[in-house]
């Protein structure tokens, strides 16, 4: 019997947590068929090109890029850094790179225009990733200190852990 709970208590956990993203991410579309003023269509999109990243990364790049142009078209820099940042995380999930290195680089630029130092230095971990993950671990590991020189300048705990976390992987797998 206990085999048994033990068994079906995860399958029990993943199945709410992918109800409650499914009901989330159809919220998010009810609300894109409604007019809306174009800065929260773009907030709108890229929420819910977050909540797409895991289960539908394709659709989580189209998503990204819908809100990349109005944003673009619209001249609103923190819409297009974060459809960067979506589109760059939904292409190193889909094993594309270069694309997501593309993405993220933009995200990047515009944070360093807009003295945005927090989201530069999630954007230095993000690519940091991308690196990890193609292999390239002397610009891994050269990112992921740039973003924890910038989180610890600022004082954010919570992002130098994560940095320190993905410095510590990075020591035990080279």
């Amino acid at each position: 019997m206990k085999r048994i709970i033990l068994f079906l208590f995860p399958v029990f956990v993943f199945t709410q947590v992918n109800v409650a993203q499914t009901a989330k991410i159809d919220s998010l579309r009810a609300v894109l068929t409604k007019t809306l003023p174009d800065t929260q269509r773009i907030i709108t999109l890229n929420i819910l090109a977050l909540e797409l990243r895991s289960s539908d990364a394709q659709a989580s790049v189209s998503t990204g890029m819908e809100a990349l142009s109005l944003a673009r078209k619209i001249k609103y820099p923190a819409g297009e850094a974060r459809a960067d940042l979506m589109i760059g995380a939904a292409q190193k999930t889909l094993g594309n790179y270069n694309d997501a290195l593309q993405f993220l680089a933009e995200d990047s630029l515009i944070c360093d225009r807009n003295g945005w130092a927090k989201d530069k230095a999630s954007a230095l971990n993000s690519i940091g990733n991308v690196f990890y993950y193609e292999g390239n671990y002397p610009e891994a590991l050269r990112c992921f200190y740039s973003a924890l020189h910038i989180f610890e300048k600022l004082k954010l705990e919570s992002g130098v852990a994560l940095v320190e976390i993905g410095i510590e992987f990075y020591d035990k797998n080279k």
